[in-house]
């Protein structure tokens, strides 16, 4: 009698990519506890930032109300500002007030006069030119500007030493302040005059002129 006997064999597969993610994640959670703290300290600074300038807004309103003259401030309003503006000092009476406005000021106009013709040549005074200030700024044909007797960084338009009336009237328009120009013929084509004013009600005048050879200044009284 024979007998046979059959053997089977059988294989296991092994995970290698899930064995290296879980070897990974152990070997992360020291780094990783390290990120945390970071954030957290990260946070930390940012609400230490927030506090610092919360206290640096507090020092400053403390600051005002320290100062006893906070206590007496006043204000002042006009009812309007077209006409008059108000302003009220610490101390200053609390109340209304009547203004009653008279007479409305007008610009300063001024006319030179007796100009043969608009191409006349202009003397001007050799060192400083032509000088016109309107309100508290001082313009030169020279280029120079002034505010309130202080050389200003601008500059003015240089105009020539002997220029024409039309060349003075170009230059006046061309300052962009508040005065204007304008050449006007008035009794005949051998008589012109130079009329300048103020703009906005505000004063002006000029002054180096020569005026033993130029024509005649005349004032024209404000209406």
């Amino acid at each position: 009698m024979a007998v046979s006997s059959t053997s089977s064999s059988s294989t296991a597969s092994i995970d290698v990519a899930s064995i290296v993610t879980q070897l990974m994640t152990v070997e992360n959670k020291p780094l990783d506890a390290i990120k945390a703290k970071i954030t957290q300290q990260q946070l930390i600074i940012s609400e230490l930032g927030v506090v610092k300038s919360k206290l640096s807004a507090l020092n400053t309103a403390l600051t005002t109300f320290q100062n006893p003259l906070s206590y007496n401030a006043r204000q002042a309003t006009a009812s309007n500002t077209s006409v008059a503006t108000a302003s009220a000092s610490n101390g200053a009476a609390i109340g209304s007030y009547n203004v009653v406005v008279d007479q409305v000021a007008t610009a300063t106009r001024y006319a030179i006069s007796d100009f043969t013709s608009n191409s006349e040549l202009v003397n001007l005074d050799p060192a400083n030119g032509f000088i016109i200030t309107v309100g508290n700024t001082e313009y030169s044909t020279k280029g120079v500007i002034k505010v309130n007797g202080v050389v200003s960084a601008n500059t003015a338009p240089i105009l020539q030493a002997n220029p024409t009336v039309s060349d003075l009237n170009l230059w006046i328009n061309s300052l962009g302040a508040d005065v204007s120009s304008s050449l006007v013929q008035t009794t005949s084509t051998a008589n012109w005059s130079l009329m300048i004013q103020g703009k906005k009600n505000r004063n002006c005048q000029w002054r180096e002129l020569d005026w033993s050879t130029w024509p005649r200044l005349r004032h024209i009284p404000r209406s």
